[in-house]
């Protein structure tokens, strides 16, 4: 069964991002051991031949142990672009705020609106018991009527004041963010509160041609891609980057060793199609004539030379078509050493006439 390769290309500054299906090494990297007992320690044993109409060079089994060779086996894989920006680690002290106003608010509206039934009930027995007898008072309706009164107003006014709240949370942190902060029950502001995540901004180039749906990003203190960490999609901001211009939108991500006000890279999913071929990593090319390079092994001690001129660069490697096919071996350590053998046959032998 064919492995599949996702590659992830970076638009913004170049690259490409390798990872597999399970989130395992790229590659396993194997070194060809041919352990004979009665291994040649005298030095390079080589030849050349045609193979199938192409040039290839021969090594024996101890020449390739005492070059060191290593060959790996090339997989099938997808290369998906990514666009690279900028993000911030922003701090939330004013959603806090307005979130604290809103839960003590919230909780006072509860006990004037316990008091208001309290009251609203009490009301009601009297009129029933005024209207069977004249035990009670007219002074104490209207006071029961006065107290339910002004219960009503206070509600009114925490109701007031809760919308309140919420509009300016909304307006300063947007619709979404503003939710999670009104919810008791959120473990996401639970982990924002408690520092297990922070807030990040992220702002998009107006010129990035990004996707629609962008639920996971990474971001990264360093600029390195393969280490970067998730970042999930909350909502669009409010607000723009102050020294920066372009859509903005929060984001969460583990705090493990960010800090308010830090700057991160961010990697974005590109709209562009993705494109499928066969990863070559850097350490496999040679260059010659100002071309790159990568030898193929064709049998245990045969190799051949074919071109990547048309060959895609990425990050930390090559993406190819029709030059290496899926399953085949190609060289990773000993390259330069099948390069000297084979121009070593094309230069004269001083002693021939």
């Amino acid at each position: 069964m064919k492995q599949f390769i996702v590659i992830i290309l970076l638009l913004l500054g170049g690259g490409y991002f390798i990872v597999n299906e399970s989130g395992s090494a790229l590659f396993n990297e194997t070194v060809e051991d041919h352990d004979d007992d009665d291994d040649d320690e005298t030095g390079l044993s080589s030849k050349k031949q045609l193979v199938e109409g192409s040039l290839s060079v021969s090594l024996s089994d101890d020449t390739q142990r005492l070059a060191g060779f290593k060959t790996l086996v090339v997989e099938s894989l997808t290369v998906q672009k990514e666009v690279q920006t900028i993000a911030n680690v922003i701090n939330i002290n004013s959603l806090i705020k307005l979130k604290l106003q809103y839960e003590n608010a919230a909780a006072k509206r509860n006990v004037i609106r316990t008091q208001l039934n309290s009251v609203s009930a009490a009301l009601e027995q009297l009129e029933k018991l005024n209207a069977k007898t004249t035990n009670v008072s007219l002074k104490q309706l209207q006071e029961a009527h006065a107290e339910k009164q002004q219960l009503l107003v206070s509600l009114s006014a925490e109701d007031t004041f809760l919308s309140n709240l919420k509009i300016e949370m909304k307006q300063e942190w947007g619709n979404d963010l503003a939710e999670i902060a009104m919810n008791f029950d959120s473990e996401i502001f639970q982990r924002l509160l408690n520092r297990q995540e922070f807030l990040v901004l992220l702002t998009i180039n107006p010129a990035d041609k990004v996707t629609d749906s962008m639920a996971i990003v990474f971001v990264n203190l360093l600029n390195d891609r393969f280490t970067a960490r998730k970042a999930y999609l909350i909502s669009v901001a409010p607000y723009s980057h102050s020294t920066l211009n372009g859509e903005t939108f929060f984001l969460r991500t583990d705090a493990d060793g960010l800090r308010e006000g830090m700057q991160l890279y961010a990697w974005i999913p590109s709209n562009q199609r993705s494109s499928t071929g066969v990863f070559v990593p850097d350490n496999a090319v040679i260059w010659t004539d100002g071309l790159p390079w990568v030898y193929v092994q064709t049998d245990a001690n045969t190799f051949q030379r074919r071109s990547l001129a048309n060959a895609q660069e990425i990050n930390e490697g090559w993406l190819i078509n029709n030059v290496v096919e899926v399953g085949e071996k190609i060289v990773t350590s000993g390259a330069q050493t099948l390069l000297s053998e084979e121009f070593k046959w094309a230069i004269p032998d001083e002693d021939d006439d």
